[in-house]
Formats: structure tokens, sequence, C-alpha cells
């Protein structure tokens, strides 16, 4: 179970529940069921069923089914929310995949999934109030993760990437390439972590009427921009951070107390409602941070 929070001055304030539930060894075979579950600003269900071929065998099938609403505001030039929009997602998968031991998995799989999109807040695009899309296709995804922390990580590496096809042709409404790609690495001297991460995604051949769009802006995310205010079909992302882990806690605890610095430069191409693209912008930030048991 978790709780998540956020506040921004000026700006909106938020909460997310959140909860997960896992079952392994559902059979011989190593089969598990895992769900998770968010309420609040951001809502989220998802159930996936994985199962191994056999018990020592690296291939594995998943199914997957969720639902998740995810909001779009809409900012003026003065940084202030004049409107949202918001997609909600009814989503089936199924995937073949290999689990690469310790390092990650690779999938292959086909998708499903019918898109409503609601104005929730104004009336600046009223005509988009109840808009229903179906994107139908193929993916394909690779997770490699050696990061020794989820969340402050101090050494290893990270990539994730994906590519989805919408085919037409399997009654897609959709005619788009959507692609996504992360890399970190992380190195630590003594007390010190220097954090390197790139991150680039998008949809190409995007139709107008495609109101799946990706956003930069938040914390860490272009920092000093409201969460998700900048928004387009295509977006890229720098960043470098710097933390000093000031106090150790007890590992019953956490892993400890933190204090640092980034250094931030994103881009956004097409932007929606715009079809401009933005400069590359740079941000930064300063915080603290703990990691604990909350």
């Amino acid at each position: 179970f978790g709780l998540n929070l956020k506040g921004r001055v000026p700006g909106d304030a938020s909460f997310t529940f959140l909860a997960a539930h896992q079952r392994t060894w559902a059979n011989r075979a190593g089969a598990s069921w895992r769900n998770e579950l968010s309420v609040g600003d951001r809502k989220l269900f998802k159930t996936e069923f994985y199962q191994p071929w056999s018990f020592d065998s690296p291939l594995f099938a998943a199914a997957s089914f969720s639902y998740n609403e995810e909001p779009i505001p809409l900012y003026s030039q003065g940084h202030v929310k004049y409107a949202e929009l918001t997609n909600s997602y009814l989503k089936l998968g199924a995937d073949l995949g290999v689990a690469l031991g310790q390092y990650g998995e690779v999938r292959l799989g086909a998708y499903r999934s019918r898109v409503r999109t609601d104005e929730t807040l104004g009336n600046a695009y009223s005509y988009l109030d109840g808009t229903r899309t179906t994107d139908t296709g193929l993916r394909g995804s690779v997770v490699v993760d050696q990061f020794d922390n989820p969340r402050w990580p101090r050494h290893g590496y990270f990539v994730n990437g994906q590519v989805t096809a919408s085919l037409p042709s399997w009654g897609s409404s959709q005619d788009s390439r959507f692609y996504s790609l992360t890399g970190e690495s992380a190195q630590s001297l003594g007390e010190m972590t220097v954090r390197l991460t790139g991150k680039v995604k998008g949809n190409l051949n995007r139709n107008p009427d495609d109101y799946r769009v990706q956003s930069l802006g938040g914390f860490l995310n272009l920092t000093g921009y409201q969460t998700d205010e900048l928004l387009g079909a295509r977006v890229a992302l720098a960043r470098l951070m710097m933390y000093w882990r000031a106090a150790s806690l007890p590992s019953a605890l956490g892993s400890g107390v933190y204090a640092g610095a980034s250094l931030e430069m994103g881009k956004v191409w097409q932007q929606t409602f715009q079809n401009k693209d933005t400069r590359w912008i740079p941000a930064g930030s300063l915080f603290i941070g703990a990691d604990t048991l909350l």
C-alpha cells in the first residue's frame, strides 16, 4: 500500500492511493498473478497473469487487462490551467517473452485498446467531449534493470524500450507508430552519486484527431513547469543529477537521507493545438529527500 501527495505553488494539490498484490507460485511452473490499483488524481486498475513455459524455462507468456484514466491539463502561456481533458483507456494485451535472468526481460505481443476523451474542466474543447478511438496492433519491449535501488540508485544502469505499431487491418482507427526509450546510469564515489538520464518518446504519423500525447513538466521532468504542462507528439529529456547521502538509516527503516541538485534540458515537437516545436528548454532544481519505509 502507498500514498502519493503532491502540491505546487502556484498550482494544484493532488493525491493518489496505491495498492498492489502479487501471488507467486500459482502453479508448479512458477506462474504469478499481479494486480495494481491507483485511486485519486490518477486512476488505474491492472491485472496480469504471467506463465513460464516450464519450471526452469526462461520463456513465458503473459495476458493482461487494464483500465486507467490519464488527465491532460491545458495551460496558458502564463502557466495557468484553463482546461483539462481526460483520456480513459481500456486495454487488453497478450505477450510472449524471454526472461533475462536477473537482468530483465524481452516481450513481443499484441494489444487492443479503446480510448475515450472527455473534457473534465472548462469548455474550450467541448467538441472533443466523448470522442472515442480504437487502437489495435503489435508491440515489443525490453527492460534491463541493474540499479541497486529503484528510488535512489548509487550504482548500476537501467534501460527501458518500447515500440508499438497500430494496424488498421486489425480494426485500429489509428495508423501510428509509438516509441519510447529511457536510459540511465548511476555511479558513486564515496557518498556522492552522479546519475545520468536520457529519454525520448513519441508518436510517428500521428493524426490530428489522435489525442494520445506526450508530456514534459514537473519535478525532474523540466522542473519549474507544472506537471505535464508541455504537450506534443514527441518529447526528449536529458538530465544530470548529483546527490549526496548525508546520513545513513538502519536497513529496517530505509537507505538514507539525501541532498542534491539537477540540471535538465528538454524539447517538445509538434505541440498539441499549436503544431510547432519548442526550443531546447533548460531547467534545474535543488532538493532534499529520504529513502524510507514511507
